[in-house]
C-alpha cells in the first residue's frame, strides 16, 4: 500500500508541474519562469501542509519528487512550445 501511495504522490506532483508550466505558457513566460511556476505548483502545497504540521518537508527528505516536478516541467514546455502556432505577421 505504500508503494501505491508514493506513485500516485508522484504522478500528482507530475500532473500539477504540467498544469503550471502550461498555465505560464498562456503568459508567455521563458523557460525559468515557466519552470519556476511549475514546481511552485506541484510542491507549493505539500511544503506548506508539512510546514503546519511540523514534520519534514517532503521533497526534501525525497528529492525524486523535485526531480519529476522538474523533469516534467521541462518536457511540457518543450512539447507545448513545439505545438503551439506562432501567430500571422500579416
Amino acid at each position: 500500500m505504500d508503494t501505491l501511495l508514493y506513485w500516485v504522490g508522484m504522478a500528482a506532483v507530475a500532473v500539477n508541474a504540467l498544469t503550471g508550466v502550461l498555465d505560464s505558457g498562456r503568459k508567455q513566460m521563458d523557460l525559468i519562469g515557466a519552470l519556476l511556476v511549475g514546481v511552485a505548483t506541484a510542491l507549493g502545497g505539500g511544503t506548506i501542509r508539512d510546514l503546519l504540521l511540523d514534520r519534514n518537508i517532503f521533497w526534501v527528505a525525497d528529492q525524486a519528487y523535485l526531480m519529476t516536478a522538474l523533469g516534467m516541467g521541462l518536457i511540457t514546455f518543450f512539447i507545448a512550445r513545439s505545438l503551439t502556432v506562432p501567430p500571422s505577421c500579416s
